[in-house]
């Protein structure tokens, strides 16, 4: 099955690589809301992650951008995710659709958040504006939905939709942590057809539901320390020689109130 054109969850801020061995440049917007919660109680929220991409300075023209194979993604310890009781939606019921109204249909139950993308035909770079020409960008509807645990670890299927283009779905893996992060986001990325880049990244995971009788929240959060803390990982590889690959890593801190 192709996976998609997510890069999922960045977090990563600009970092210079060894020349032999350049990378993206990568920013990100993360936020939790509300940001005012409790010190000792988790109380529901939903999580909004915005991520863009862009060449090292310097470098344009076709394939400026790499791509990425990968991407980990950590979240605060004060930060979890509750998969118990929401509907399941395999990767096969969407694998290849591009139709809302079917994908509502196969998954809507199922489905935990919604955001939009942006990718560069090619990885390409115009070299006098140093960026993607408007005719090379396209934009992507991104459903975030509940799947099959796999390893008995929760599983969730980013699914992109460029209308008219191509449907490509996603797996992410989230694995429990220790210390300063309670939760990791694994994914692993193919190469989009092309040397296509990714640009922007942008969802926002949020479901409430009953379970068991009681009210739930896919995401939830507690201020236990006043600041919530992310760090993420991002893997690249070229697209004129994937044997070069490369990574970058940042931190991403927002402030929070808690009371008791």
């Amino acid at each position: 099955m192709r996976k998609t054109l997510l890069g999922v969850m960045a977090l990563i801020v600009a970092l210079a690589l060894p020349a032999a061995a350049s990378a993206n440049t990568q920013k990100i917007d993360a936020k939790i809301s509300p940001s005012k919660l409790m010190k000792k109680k988790f109380k529901p929220t939903s999580v909004n992650v915005i991520t863009t991409a862009g060449p090292d300075p310097g470098r344009v023209g076709p394939n400026a951008v790499d791509g990425a194979y990968r991407a980990k993604v950590w979240f605060d310890k004060d930060i979890k995710f509750f998969t118990k009781g929401v509907p399941q939606c395999k990767a096969a019921q969407v694998d290849g659709v591009q139709d809302p109204k079917i994908i509502k249909s196969q998954c809507g139950k199922s489905q935990v958040g919604s955001g939009k993308g942006l990718v560069a035909l090619g990885g390409y770079v115009d070299p006098v504006t140093g960026a993607p020409p408007p005719a090379n960008v396209l934009t992507a509807d991104i459903y975030a939905l509940n799947s099959v645990p796999k390893g008995g670890k929760p599983v969730i299927l980013l699914h992109s939709v460029v209308p008219g283009v191509s449907a490509t779905t996603l797996i992410g893996t989230l694995k429990k942590q220790g210390g300063k992060y309670k939760t990791l986001l694994d994914v692993a990325i193919e190469p989009l057809p092309g040397g296509t880049a990714i640009l922007r990244f942008q969802a926002k995971i949020k479901k409430k539901y009953k379970y068991k009788g009681k009210k739930r929240s896919y995401v939830s959060a507690k201020c236990s320390h006043k600041k919530f803390f992310f760090k993420g990982t991002f893997f690249f590889e070229k697209f004129v020689d994937p044997t070069q690959k490369s990574q970058a890593s940042a931190t991403k801190v927002q402030r929070c109130k808690g009371k008791k």
